[in-house]
């Protein structure tokens, strides 16, 4: 799952950048009328120094038309402003279906970690109840040897009458406490 959504980043990474590349080089491209000057074909390096723009515009216009060369697999000759266009919209399709299928990994991953944890506590569940259950031997043995302990006296019924003696009198006393107010 973890190397799924590194795979899924580390894709929409390079994507993102090939976009951000190609958005920037249509823009300076449109922002200096280079359509209307080389009538849809894309110039060379060579033919873009002869025409005046700033040099980090330039650069970077250059940089776009070899980086559609590379994903199109074609000579920079070759290229068409159109190229430039469908190429971006092609990897904003990429992107967003990559991103949508890192939205449903991570959704995944969640499901996965919340029946990871729900499972986690019916384990505890389970150990207490494994807990109460020894308890509950603990009662029913010590209730057990009471029984074999009254059961084995000879003089059994003197001692429980001595006993029903001494909780009468326990008892009387609750009736014979008066409250003073």
């Amino acid at each position: 799952m973890t190397q799924r959504s590194a795979r899924l980043e580390s894709a929409m990474a390079l994507i993102a950048e090939d976009r951000r590349l190609l958005d920037t080089t249509i823009k300076t491209y449109e922002k200096y009328n280079l359509a209307d000057v080389f009538k849809e074909m894309l110039p060379t390096a060579e033919e873009l120094k002869l025409v005046k723009l700033p040099s980090p515009e330039l650069a970077l216009v250059i940089a776009g038309i070899a980086r559609l060369g590379k994903l199109l697999d074609k000579v920079s000759s070759a290229l068409k402003y159109l190229d430039l266009i469908e190429e971006r919209d092609r990897l904003r399709l990429r992107y967003n279906a990559l991103l949508e299928e890192s939205r449903t990994a991570s959704q995944e991953a969640k499901g996965t970690a919340a029946k990871l944890d729900e499972l986690t506590e019916l384990a505890g569940v389970s150990q207490s109840k494994m807990l109460w259950v020894e308890e509950a031997k603990k009662v029913y043995q010590s209730f057990y040897n009471f029984l074999d302990q009254i059961n084995s006296q000879d003089d059994s019924s003197a001692k429980i009458s001595q006993h029903v003696e001494h909780l009468k009198t326990y008892i009387k006393s609750f009736y014979d406490t008066k409250r003073v107010v």
